[in-house]
């Protein structure tokens, strides 16, 4: 079964959150695209184990051939990068402005970066990656969804976070990691 994550819009004040659960697709999967993107019904993919704005380009490009043999109008399928799940990634996060029009978001994935950095998934150290995930997607004209607790988590732990994560320029959450 294909891993998703579930992403979540914080919405104003009082409405209700607008979420999706998106199919997770990694540089490697090429050869499974046409069927994630079958599965996708035409939407949004969440690019993992993105290391720079070239990993985006590149699946930008494959995409545009399976739209092409699936017959879809090229750039229908959005891509949302994971792009800080490692320290090369964190360096390449200046790269995805301009990168490909398909770019609907970027985010990150604490634990895949503490597990990479050898340290503590609460580090400090990896507050500085999840700032820079907020400029860079702010310079490429993108969402930024922040890489959090579980949605099913409630009351005042998990709307500090919510608080928090407004407060630093997030968009939104994913979740499912």
């Amino acid at each position: 079964m294909r891993k998703h994550l579930r992403f979540q819009a914080y919405g104003e004040a009082g409405a209700p959150p607008v979420a999706a659960l998106l199919p997770v697709v990694r540089p490697a999967d090429s050869a499974e695209l046409p069927d994630i993107v079958r599965e996708s019904d035409g939407g949004t993919l969440v690019l993992a184990d993105c290391r720079s704005g070239m990993d985006l380009q590149r699946m930008h490009v494959q995409l545009s051939v399976v739209e092409a043999r699936l017959g879809m109008v090229e750039g229908t399928i959005r891509i949302i990068a994971s792009a800080a799940d490692s320290a090369v990634a964190v360096l390449g996060l200046p790269g995805y402005a301009g990168k490909s029009p398909r770019l609907a978001g970027l985010t990150w994935c604490r634990a895949d970066l503490a597990a990479d950095l050898g340290c503590d998934p609460q580090s400090a150290t990896l507050e500085h990656a999840r700032w820079q995930v907020v400029i860079a997607a702010r310079a490429a004209g993108v969402p930024a969804y922040d890489c959090g607790p579980d949605m099913a988590e409630s009351g005042n732990a998990w709307e500090d976070f919510v608080l928090a994560s407004r407060r630093l320029g997030f968009y939104g959450i994913a979740t499912g990691r």
